[in-house]
C-alpha cells in the first residue's frame, strides 16, 4: 500500500464514496503514533518492478518511513473530505513536540520538521533523518491556511470555509493578500474576516 496513491486519489476526486472510505481505512492501517508510513509493508529484498526503493533499508526514506512530505498530502486528503479531526491528528504527530516521539528518541531539533522519521519496520523507529531539505514546511502551512482555515481567494475576495478539529471552539490567523492583511477569526467553525 502506498500513501501517495490513496491521498492523491482522494483530493483529486477520483476516489469518491466507497472508494474514499476505503482510502481512509488504508490510512488507518498505515498509521503509527508518529504519522502514517509512506508505504507498507517495507521491502526487505530487491524487487525488479519497483527498483531502487526496494534496496533502501526497511523503514527509511521511501521504503516505509514516516515521510513527512507525503504525510502532508494525506492531510490535504483529510481536508478534502472535511475531516478536521483526522487532519489535525496527523499534523500533530509529525511535529518534533509529539510526546509519542520524544527528542531523546527522535534526536530531532525542536525547530523544524525533518524530511522523514524512521518507520516501524526498521531498527530506529522514530529517529529523525535530521534533514531539513524537504517540502514539508510549505505543505504544512498550506494545510493550515487553506485546509484548517479554509481560506480561498476568488475574484480578489478573501473568504474562509474552516475545518477545525471538533475539540476546538475557536482559532484565528492573519492572512495577507494583494497588500491587504485580514484577521480571520473562527468560532464554532464559522469564520469572520476583518481587514486590518
Amino acid at each position: 500500500m502506498f500513501l501517495n496513491m490513496h491521498s492523491w486519489g482522494m483530493f483529486s476526486g477520483v476516489a469518491e464514496g466507497d472508494r474514499a472510505k476505503r482510502c481512509q481505512e488504508i490510512f488507518d492501517i498505515m498509521d503509527t503514533p508518529i504519522g502514517p508510513k509512506v508505504m507498507t509493508p517495507a521491502f526487505t529484498k530487491w524487487d525488479p518492478i519497483c527498483g531502487k526503493v526496494s534496496v533502501k533499508l526497511a523503514g527509511t526514506n521511501e521504503n516505509g518511513s514516516i515521510y513527512c512530505h507525503a504525510t502532508m498530502f494525506k492531510v490535504w486528503a483529510d481536508y478534502s473530505a472535511k475531516d478536521g479531526d483526522r487532519a489535525y491528528d496527523t499534523l500533530a504527530k509529525v511535529l518534533p513536540t509529539n510526546p509519542n516521539n520524544p527528542i531523546e528518541r527522535s534526536i530531532n531539533g525542536p525547530l523544524y520538521i525533518p524530511n522523514q522519521y524512521h518507520g516501524e519496520e526498521g531498527p530506529n523507529f522514530g529517529r529523525s533523518s535530521r534533514l531539513p531539505s524537504t517540502g514539508t514546511p510549505n505543505w504544512y502551512l498550506y494545510n493550515v491556511m487553506y485546509g484548517m482555515f479554509g481560506i480561498e481567494v476568488k475574484d480578489g475576495v478573501v473568504t474562509a470555509n474552516p475545518c477545525l478539529p471538533s475539540t476546538w471552539d475557536k482559532a484565528s490567523c492573519r492572512y495577507t493578500y494583494d497588500g491587504r492583511t485580514y484577521e480571520i477569526i473562527v468560532k464554532n467553525n464559522v469564520a469572520t474576516i476583518i481587514e486590518i
